[in-house]
């Protein structure tokens, strides 16, 4: 089952923006992109969502040619794991 991705005020989810069933929490300044947090409720685990949150907000940074800033350790891992996505830095 296909799950719509909606963009919200404070990033991408899936189900409504006040309770979310999926969601990436991230903040565009003007010179990156800074991901906070990725949830997917047990519901729609190991379906790839998460991942498909994280590559949205790489393709905006890559479009806006800004970095990533992570401080969520889940996009991490999915950022690490694409050797395209050069320009992110893991932060503490």
């Amino acid at each position: 089952m296909e799950h719509e991705i909606k963009r919200g005020e404070k990033g991408f989810y899936i189900g409504e923006e006040a309770k979310p069933l999926a969601e990436i929490i991230f903040e565009e300044t003007p010179t990156q992109f800074i991901i906070e947090h990725t949830g997917v409720d047990p519901s729609l685990s190991g379906q790839g969502i998460g991942k498909k949150l994280v590559n949205l907000v790489t393709e905006e940074a890559n479009k806006a040619h800004k970095p990533i800033i992570s401080y969520c350790s889940f996009a991490d891992k999915v950022l690490a794991l694409d050797s395209t996505n050069l320009n992110w830095n893991i932060k503490k």
